[in-house]
C-alpha cells in the first residue's frame, strides 16, 4: 500500500508534533508531583499512565522521525521496521493502561478504605506487570512473523503477517470494550459519589475529575474513530487506511497530547510550574 506524500507528511508530522508536546510536558508533570506522597495518594495510577505516555512519545519521535526522513528510501526499511516495532508494541499496551486507570478510579470510589489499605498497591503491581508483559510479548511475535515488505512500507501491518496483526487488533478491540464498560460504571458511580459524600479529600477530587475528562478525550479521539473504522472495514469494505493512512493512530497520539495538557492543568501546582504566572494574594 503506497500512500501519497501529502498523507504521509500530514499524519506523521502531526504525530511527531504531538509526541513533542507529550515528551515535553509529562516529565515536568512527574517532577512537580515528586516527594508529594500525601497529595499523590489517589494519583499513583495516573502518574504511571503519564509515564507510559512519555515512553510512547519517545518511541513516536523515533518512528515518525524515521518515516519523515526515509519513507521514500526503500534501503532504509530496516530502520523504519525496528522503530515501528517498538512504537507498535508500546501503542498496543496503552489500551491496557487506560483500562487499569479506569478500574483504579472505580475501585477507589466504590471501596475507598480497602483501596487505600491494600487494593491500590495490588493494582499498581498488576498494571505494571501486565503492561510490560503485553508489550514484551508483542515485539518478539511481530519480529518472528516479519514478511517481505512492499515498496514504501511504513506501518506495522506492512512488515508483519496478517494473522499476527489481526490478533493484535482483536486484543486491542477487546481491551477497548472492557475499558468502555469500566469507564461507564465509574462515571455512574462518580455521580453518586459526588452527591452523597461531603468533605472529599482534594486529591480524590482531583483524581476523579482528571480521569473523567481523560475518558471523554479517549471517547472522542480513540473509541469513536476506532469503532467507526472497524464498522466501515467489516461492514462496507471501506478501508480508509488506503487513502488517509494511519488516521486512527494519529488521533490516538492527538488524544495523548490532549491528556498531557489536561494533566498539566489539573496536576501541576502553580508555584512549581515554570510556565505559569503565580497569582498574587488578594
Amino acid at each position: 500500500m503506497v500512500l501519497s506524500p501529502a498523507v504521509v507528511y500530514t499524519n506523521y508530522g502531526i504525530q511527531f508534533a504531538c509526541a513533542l508536546v507529550i515528551a515535553s510536558l509529562n516529565p515536568l508533570i512527574l517532577l512537580s508531583r515528586w516527594n508529594r506522597s500525601k497529595a499523590n495518594s489517589q494519583l499513583t495510577m495516573i502518574l504511571i499512565h503519564i509515564g507510559l505516555h512519555f515512553v510512547f512519545a519517545v518511541s513516536t519521535l523515533m518512528y515518525a522521525g524515521a518515516v519523515l526522513l526515509f519513507f521514500k528510501d526503500d534501503r532504509k526499511h530496516s530502520i523504519i521496521f525496528w522503530t515501528v516495532l517498538i512504537y507498535g508494541s508500546i501503542l498496543s499496551t496503552t489500551a491496557l493502561s487506560d483500562l487499569f486507570l479506569a478500574l483504579d478510579r472505580y475501585i477507589a470510589i466504590t471501596y475507598p478504605i480497602q483501596y487505600l489499605v491494600s487494593m491500590k498497591s495490588k493494582l499498581v503491581l498488576y498494571s505494571t506487570f501486565f503492561t510490560i508483559a503485553f508489550c514484551l510479548s508483542i515485539a518478539p511475535a511481530c519480529a518472528l512473523h516479519r514478511v517481505e515488505e512492499k515498496p514504501q512500507a511504513l506501518m506495522l501491518a506492512d512488515f508483519v503477517g496478517e494473522p499476527t496483526i489481526r490478533i493484535i487488533l482483536i486484543s486491542g478491540m477487546v481491551l477497548m470494550i472492557l475499558n468502555v464498560v469500566v469507564s461507564a460504571f465509574f462515571l455512574m458511580e462518580l455521580r453518586k459519589f459526588n452527591k452523597t459524600l461531603l468533605g472529599i479529600r482534594q486529591s480524590t477530587k482531583v483524581a476523579n475529575t482528571t480521569v473523567a475528562y481523560q475518558m471523554v478525550l479517549a471517547g472522542i479521539f480513540w473509541v469513536v474513530p476506532a469503532v467507526s473504522r472497524t464498522v466501515m472495514e467489516n461492514c462496507f469494505d471501506l478501508y480508509i487506511r488506503k487513502t488517509l493512512g494511519p488516521l486512527t493512530v494519529t488521533l490516538v497520539v492527538v488524544y495523548m497530547a490532549c491528556c498531557s495538557v489536561l494533566y498539566w492543568t489539573k496536576l501541576v501546582p502553580e508555584k512549581t510550574s515554570p510556565f505559569r504566572t503565580i497569582s498574587t494574594s488578594r
